[in-house]
């Protein structure tokens, strides 16, 4: 993948997000949240539950949008963007790894990597990009088992890579390791990094992982709404 290096990937500049309280009064779940991210950047941003860590991947991945302040990605502002316009960038430019797969239980682990290049109408060259990325994490074996038939490690993995098919410039992982035991957690983090490296993404985990925020480049701390180093 090709990336112009000479933009952020993506720039959040003093993210607010409201909710509205228990008592009915408003309550800042982010506070004045600033981070630019280039290609090739790994960064982990811990913080207790609750503090909003998901709330600010999801602005970031443009499946939310903030109550003021202004997210750039890809050099494009997304303030006004319509729905439509936002689907559009979360599937061109922004790869999304949960703690859970969500892969579907009917499709093979190929199948489910396929899925989001269904828009863009597939084609042979997306296949073969699927079939590559499945042998580069160890799964040319099982691209045509049913996620029934694979452990959960291997279940995340295919998530990855269903996060890779389109080539993002952005890959978000949620607690990408919270349902994975120790020595599955710690592959799943060096496969990310080494795909962070060799795709020259920029890498955003959030976690409550002391051991994996440790291996990010760039750790910061979110906390009462306001993102620390």
């Amino acid at each position: 993948m090709t990336t112009d290096t000479t933009l952020p990937i993506i720039e959040l500049d003093g993210i607010t997000k409201t909710y509205p309280g228990p008592d009915g009064e408003a309550m800042d779940v982010l506070k004045g949240v600033s981070l630019v991210m280039a290609a090739g950047d790994a960064v982990a941003v811990t913080g207790p539950s609750g503090c909003g860590k998901s709330t600010l991947l999801n602005i970031a991945g443009a499946l939310d949008v903030p109550t003021r302040g202004r997210v750039v990605l890809g050099g494009e502002d997304l303030a006004g963007a319509s729905e439509r316009a936002l689907a559009a960038i979360r599937n061109r430019r922004v790869g999304f790894v949960f703690q859970l797969h969500h892969l579907l239980p009917q499709l093979t682990a190929l199948e489910n990597v396929l899925i989001p290049a269904l828009p863009g109408g597939g084609g042979a060259a997306v296949r073969a990009r699927a079939e590559h990325l499945l042998e580069r994490v160890g799964l040319a074996d099982r691209q045509h088992d049913r996620p029934s038939r694979l452990s959960g490690g291997e279940c995340q993995r295919v998530a990855v890579v269903r996060a890779l098919i389109n080539s993002p410039s952005l890959l978000l992982a949620d607690e990408p390791t919270g349902s994975l035991d120790g020595d599955t957690a710690s592959g799943l983090v060096d496969l990310l990094l080494d795909l962070n490296r060799e795709e020259e993404l920029a890498l955003l985990v959030v976690t409550h992982s002391e051991s994996v925020a440790a291996r990010m480049a760039r750790r910061y701390r979110l906390d009462h709404g306001q993102l620390s180093s």
